[in-house]
């Protein structure tokens, strides 16, 4: 009776460790850091920016109804940019990721401003900072200090990946069409906000704003949003584009 008992245990525990090993991804779920934010764009219509963290992954996307996506693999230090129209994955693998420095031509400064009025959110009250280029204020921002901590760190991460790229193509451009702030914001100091905590809201005088709506330390979600398509064309871009 007792070899009977164990048996059927045995039986039954070999079951359980094949289905869990055949379970499709789709229906495994993991734990993410989420940031959602709210983004309006100069002669654009505002739309959802949605990011998704694990210990190895960042997804950026504009929710669920959006098949495209970017995936940030934080191991390989590698973006990949997912076209569902076209099928394709451009991937974003430079031969260079250290920090990049400022051209002599242009100035950078990280202001704070305690002369504001802004409430609480989550118990902790908002920072106020500027980023200054070549003595002009170029974006605004409110942002919790010492909130997601981990999340907003891995965000550092890729914006450092992409910003080696941008600050590349910046380098072949004529310095007519050169923007002084666009050149901070997205390739010599695309984290300076982050390193001071969570952006709940980022602002500048042309039109650009950028509010948090949903943040949340624990989200859980199909663990298939951090997978590749196997069946799409993957397209290298490196360093030289």
């Amino acid at each position: 009776m007792c070899r009977r008992v164990i048996n059927r245990f045995l039986a039954l525990t070999v079951f359980i460790v094949l289905s869990l090993t055949i379970l499709p991804l789709h229906a495994l779920e993991v734990e993410a850091g989420l940031l959602v934010y709210r983004v309006v764009a100069p002669d654009d219509e505002a739309y959802m920016n949605r990011l998704l963290v694990t210990a190895d992954y960042v997804r950026l996307d504009q929710g669920e109804q959006d098949p495209g996506f970017i995936l940030f693999d934080r191991r390989e230090q590698v973006i990949y940019s997912v076209n569902a129209t076209e099928r394709s994955i451009l991937v974003i693998d430079p031969a260079e990721k250290n920090k990049q420095h400022l051209p002599d031509d242009l100035t950078l400064e990280i202001r704070s401003n305690k002369n504001h009025e802004a409430p609480e959110i989550a118990g902790i009250k908002p920072q106020h900072w500027q980023l200054i280029t070549n003595g002009a204020i170029c974006r605004e921002a409110f942002v919790l200090p010492s909130t997601m901590t981990e999340v907003i760190s891995a965000y550092g991460e890729y914006l450092g990946v992409l910003a080696a790229q941008q600050a590349v193509a910046l380098a072949t451009l004529p310095n007519e069409f050169r923007d002084a702030c666009d050149s901070v914001v997205h390739a010599y100091a695309p984290d300076a906000f982050i390193q001071k905590g969570l952006p709940v809201k980022i602002w500048n005088d042309q039109g650009y704003d950028e509010a948090l709506v949903d943040f949340q330390a624990s989200f859980k979600i199909s663990a298939e949003h951090f997978s590749l398509p196997e069946d799409y064309q993957q397209v290298p871009m490196g360093i030289g584009g």
